[in-house]
């Protein structure tokens, strides 16, 4: 494929390997490939009325496998082992996990300026959860923290995607939209089975690319099915629409980049009598991601990174003195790492140490604040076969 070309392709269908191959086969330049990562986080939250803390960690070891099996065809596999804990005052909860696997196959065609994409999604995660395990489960999904691995399990799924990416002069740009269905799973233990709705997405992205400069631009808008529990609809979430921003400047030894993202989400509907109604107030609260990274090349073959990120989640649509109210959560992150990559590129690994700190619920009546300060230690690298 176009280098260019298919470096949009595969912001659409979020691979993560996207190299071709060696020999006959090459159609962009690389071997198959296996990346691995082994990433280790703990938060620390503290509840602002002087309640004890709790102690969240994970452990997480996400690994993707890309093989080009022909020329213009593709494969891709993506899966993750974890590990959770919570601990609160003698109290210590573990869930571990395979987590879903991803199993992909992609194909391009009209001089790769279109593609398909097919796949399906095993139920390899943790399902049939205790009262205990549903608590770790639901605070890891909790949008004020930044987990790896924010979902531990479902049922079985299945992947379809449609797009196309073209150039003209130093604008590249290129749309989609996929569908995702996703299978019944048991949440509780010897509880009803649970369909959560189905997923529609559409996507569109720009590239202008300079000499040295960059802007990327990425939109998307999802919709999804209503949550079923047997022929009932209990819950459909509501429609979310983000915007990503990212520029980067090249210079001789390293790259700075920067990057603005923007979630925007729609209300939520309830199970009201027998049939779904829109809620009152918005429950679901909007975010906003900014980020800037520093990579220096300080020796052929070495560098290091220096990283931090913003996270504002905005308060919900709720009175403050609402049992519902969750109010405004940011969260502050700054780190680095080394990086090593071997002369003929067939080998990389990175290092990364992530501190940090936030707050919680800020003004809220019925509920404390949430001080959070939490750290993350990582350890990955990429082999091409």
């Amino acid at each position: 494929m176009t280098c260019r070309r298919f470096a949009i392709l595969v912001s659409f269908l979020l691979a993560i390997a996207v190299s071709p191959l060696a020999e006959a086969q090459i159609i962009y330049g690389s071997p198959p490939s296996i990346n691995g990562r082994i990433i280790y986080q703990n938060w620390k939250l503290t509840s602002g009325n002087g309640g004890g803390d709790t102690i969240l960690t994970q452990v997480v070891a996400p690994i993707s496998l890309f093989v080009p099996v022909a020329p213009h065809w593709e494969l891709h596999l993506n899966s993750a082992l974890s590990r959770a804990k919570l601990d609160y005052g003698s109290t210590a909860t573990n869930v571990s996990s395979l987590g879903l696997t991803t199993l992909r196959v992609f194909h391009s065609f009209s001089e790769d300026r279109l593609f398909v994409a097919a796949g399906v999604i095993l139920p390899t995660g943790k399902t049939g959860y205790t009262t205990t395990e549903a608590a770790v489960a639901q605070l890891i999904a909790d949008d004020f923290l930044s987990l790896p691995l924010k979902q531990l399990g479902g049922g079985v799924g299945l992947i379809l995607q449609v797009g196309g990416a073209s150039q003209y002069e130093w604008l590249l740009y290129g749309g989609s939209i996929g569908y995702t269905y996703t299978g019944s799973y048991t949440y509780l233990k010897d509880g009803d089975s649970y369909n959560p709705g189905d997923e529609i997405v559409v996507q569109g992205s720009a590239s202008a690319v300079g000499r040295i400069t960059s802007l990327d631009l990425d939109l998307s808008y999802k919709v999804y099915t209503a949550d079923k529990i047997g022929s009932d609809q209990i819950f459909k979430a509501g429609g979310v629409a983000s915007a990503v921003i990212t520029g980067k400047y090249n210079f001789q030894n390293g790259t700075l980049s920067a990057t603005l993202a923007e979630i925007l989400r729609s209300k939520n509907s309830l199970q009201f009598g027998s049939a779904l109604r829109t809620e009152d107030q918005q429950s679901n609260a909007n975010k906003t991601i900014l980020g800037a990274g520093l990579t220096y090349t300080f020796m052929p073959q070495w560098s290091f990174t220096v990283l931090t990120e913003y996270r504002l989640l905005a308060a919900n649509k709720y009175e403050t003195t609402s049992e519902k109210y969750f109010g405004k959560s940011d969260l502050f992150s700054f780190g680095g790492g080394i990086n090593y990559r071997d002369p003929g590129d067939r080998f990389a690994l990175t290092t990364r140490l992530v501190l940090s700190s936030g707050e919680a619920n800020k003004g809220a009546v019925q509920h404390s604040s949430i001080s959070i300060s939490a750290y993350e230690l990582s350890i990955g690298g990429r082999i091409r076969l």
